[in-house]
Protein backbone atom coordinates (compact mmCIF):
# COMPACT_ATOMS: atom_id res chain seq x y z
CA UNK A 1 0.00 0.00 0.00
CA UNK A 2 2.81 2.43 0.87
CA UNK A 3 4.60 1.51 -2.34
CA UNK A 4 1.45 2.17 -4.39
CA UNK A 5 1.03 5.51 -2.62
CA UNK A 6 4.64 6.40 -3.44
CA UNK A 7 4.12 5.51 -7.11
CA UNK A 8 0.95 7.59 -7.31
CA UNK A 9 2.60 10.57 -5.64
CA UNK A 10 5.66 10.36 -7.88
CA UNK A 11 3.44 10.20 -10.99
CA UNK A 12 1.47 13.23 -9.77
CA UNK A 13 4.70 15.15 -9.18
CA UNK A 14 5.67 14.67 -12.82
CA UNK A 15 8.12 11.77 -12.65
CA UNK A 16 8.15 9.40 -15.59
CA UNK A 17 6.57 5.98 -15.14
CA UNK A 18 9.93 4.20 -14.99
CA UNK A 19 11.24 6.63 -12.36
CA UNK A 20 8.09 6.19 -10.28
CA UNK A 21 8.34 2.40 -10.57
CA UNK A 22 12.00 2.43 -9.51
CA UNK A 23 11.17 4.67 -6.55
CA UNK A 24 8.39 2.30 -5.58
CA UNK A 25 10.72 -0.69 -5.90
CA UNK A 26 13.28 1.05 -3.68
CA UNK A 27 10.50 1.63 -1.16
CA UNK A 28 9.63 -2.08 -1.23
CA UNK A 29 13.24 -3.23 -0.86
CA UNK A 30 14.24 -0.75 1.83
CA UNK A 31 15.36 -2.53 4.98
CA UNK A 32 13.50 -0.01 7.11
CA UNK A 33 10.25 -0.85 5.37
CA UNK A 34 10.91 -4.59 5.51
CA UNK A 35 11.66 -4.33 9.23
CA UNK A 36 8.57 -2.19 9.80
CA UNK A 37 6.35 -4.89 8.34
CA UNK A 38 8.04 -7.70 10.26
CA UNK A 39 8.23 -5.85 13.58
CA UNK A 40 5.80 -5.71 16.47
CA UNK A 41 5.36 -1.96 16.19
CA UNK A 42 4.30 -2.04 12.55
CA UNK A 43 1.59 0.56 12.89
CA UNK A 44 3.82 3.25 14.39
CA UNK A 45 6.64 2.43 11.97
CA UNK A 46 4.37 2.96 8.97
CA UNK A 47 2.01 5.65 10.25
CA UNK A 48 4.76 7.97 11.49
CA UNK A 49 6.48 8.43 8.10
CA UNK A 50 3.16 8.32 6.29
CA UNK A 51 1.85 11.32 8.21
CA UNK A 52 5.29 12.95 8.27
CA UNK A 53 5.70 12.84 4.51
CA UNK A 54 2.07 13.86 4.12
CA UNK A 55 2.87 16.91 6.23
CA UNK A 56 5.90 17.81 4.08
CA UNK A 57 3.83 17.32 0.92
CA UNK A 58 0.97 19.46 2.23
CA UNK A 59 3.38 22.26 3.16
CA UNK A 60 4.84 22.04 -0.33
CA UNK A 61 1.38 22.09 -1.92
CA UNK A 62 0.21 24.99 0.22
CA UNK A 63 2.45 27.38 -1.72
CA UNK A 64 3.46 25.40 -4.80
CA UNK A 65 1.11 27.30 -7.10
CA UNK A 66 2.34 30.80 -6.32
CA UNK A 67 2.47 32.90 -9.49
CA UNK A 68 5.86 34.31 -8.43
CA UNK A 69 7.21 30.75 -8.51
CA UNK A 70 6.37 30.59 -12.21
CA UNK A 71 3.36 28.31 -11.92
CA UNK A 72 0.02 29.28 -13.36
CA UNK A 73 -2.49 27.45 -11.18
CA UNK A 74 -3.35 28.85 -7.73
CA UNK A 75 -2.25 26.89 -4.66
CA UNK A 76 -4.76 24.42 -3.28
CA UNK A 77 -6.89 25.92 -0.55
CA UNK A 78 -6.51 24.60 2.95
CA UNK A 79 -3.34 22.50 2.61
CA UNK A 80 -1.28 24.32 5.27
CA UNK A 81 -3.30 23.55 8.42
CA UNK A 82 -3.79 19.87 7.51
CA UNK A 83 0.03 19.80 7.20
CA UNK A 84 0.29 20.88 10.82
CA UNK A 85 -2.23 18.22 11.83
CA UNK A 86 -0.33 15.58 9.84
CA UNK A 87 2.90 16.48 11.66
CA UNK A 88 1.07 16.17 14.99
CA UNK A 89 -0.17 12.70 14.02
CA UNK A 90 3.34 11.74 12.94
CA UNK A 91 4.79 12.86 16.28
CA UNK A 92 2.07 11.10 18.23
CA UNK A 93 2.72 7.89 16.28
CA UNK A 94 6.42 7.73 17.00
CA UNK A 95 8.98 10.13 18.42
CA UNK A 96 11.16 9.76 15.33
CA UNK A 97 8.59 11.99 13.58
CA UNK A 98 10.69 14.90 14.88
CA UNK A 99 12.88 14.46 11.80
CA UNK A 100 10.15 15.94 9.62
CA UNK A 101 10.57 19.42 11.15
CA UNK A 102 13.91 20.02 9.35
CA UNK A 103 12.36 18.70 6.12
CA UNK A 104 9.49 21.15 6.48
CA UNK A 105 12.01 23.92 7.18
CA UNK A 106 13.90 23.08 3.98
CA UNK A 107 10.69 23.04 1.91
CA UNK A 108 9.60 26.34 3.45
CA UNK A 109 13.03 27.90 2.82
CA UNK A 110 12.91 26.77 -0.80
CA UNK A 111 9.43 28.20 -1.21
CA UNK A 112 10.35 31.64 0.10
CA UNK A 113 13.74 31.78 -1.64
CA UNK A 114 12.41 33.93 -4.48
CA UNK A 115 10.97 36.56 -2.16
CA UNK A 116 12.84 39.77 -1.37
CA UNK A 117 15.29 39.53 1.52
CA UNK A 118 13.16 41.08 4.32
CA UNK A 119 10.04 39.27 3.17
CA UNK A 120 11.97 36.01 2.82
CA UNK A 121 12.99 35.86 6.47
CA UNK A 122 9.56 36.97 7.69
CA UNK A 123 7.71 34.44 5.53
CA UNK A 124 10.10 31.67 6.57
CA UNK A 125 9.59 32.41 10.28
CA UNK A 126 5.82 32.67 9.88
CA UNK A 127 5.74 29.46 7.82
CA UNK A 128 7.84 27.34 10.16
CA UNK A 129 6.66 28.68 13.54
CA UNK A 130 3.51 26.51 13.94
CA UNK A 131 5.53 23.38 13.16
CA UNK A 132 8.35 24.37 15.53
CA UNK A 133 5.88 25.22 18.33
CA UNK A 134 4.10 21.91 17.81
CA UNK A 135 7.39 20.00 17.97
CA UNK A 136 8.56 21.84 21.10
CA UNK A 137 5.21 21.20 22.77
CA UNK A 138 5.50 17.53 21.87
CA UNK A 139 9.01 17.38 23.34
CA UNK A 140 7.86 19.10 26.54
CA UNK A 141 4.90 16.74 26.91
CA UNK A 142 7.08 13.75 26.09
CA UNK A 143 9.75 14.71 28.62
CA UNK A 144 7.11 15.22 31.32
CA UNK A 145 5.37 11.92 30.65
CA UNK A 146 6.18 8.54 32.09
CA UNK A 147 8.18 6.01 30.18
CA UNK A 148 11.63 5.63 28.76
CA UNK A 149 13.25 8.69 27.27
CA UNK A 150 15.84 8.80 24.50
CA UNK A 151 19.25 9.57 25.93
CA UNK A 152 22.90 8.61 25.84
CA UNK A 153 24.05 5.35 27.34
CA UNK A 154 23.60 1.62 27.37
CA UNK A 155 20.09 1.39 28.86
CA UNK A 156 17.10 0.11 26.93
CA UNK A 157 15.49 2.75 24.67
CA UNK A 158 18.70 4.76 24.63
CA UNK A 159 21.51 5.12 22.19
CA UNK A 160 25.23 5.66 22.51
CA UNK A 161 27.45 7.86 20.41
CA UNK A 162 29.58 6.19 17.81
CA UNK A 163 29.19 3.80 14.92
CA UNK A 164 26.24 1.92 16.32
CA UNK A 165 22.58 1.62 15.45
CA UNK A 166 19.65 3.17 17.24
CA UNK A 167 18.06 0.60 19.49
CA UNK A 168 14.43 0.68 20.33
Amino acid sequence: AVSALATTAENDLGFKRLQAALGSLLMLLSQANVHAVSSNDTISQIVCPLFGYLSVWLVYCSRAGRPEAGLQEPPPKGAYFPGIAALALSLLSKESGIIFLPMIAIVTAAQVSRDSRPARLRRFIVGITPFAVLTVLYLLLRSGGAGAQPGFGPAKYQFGLGANLFRN
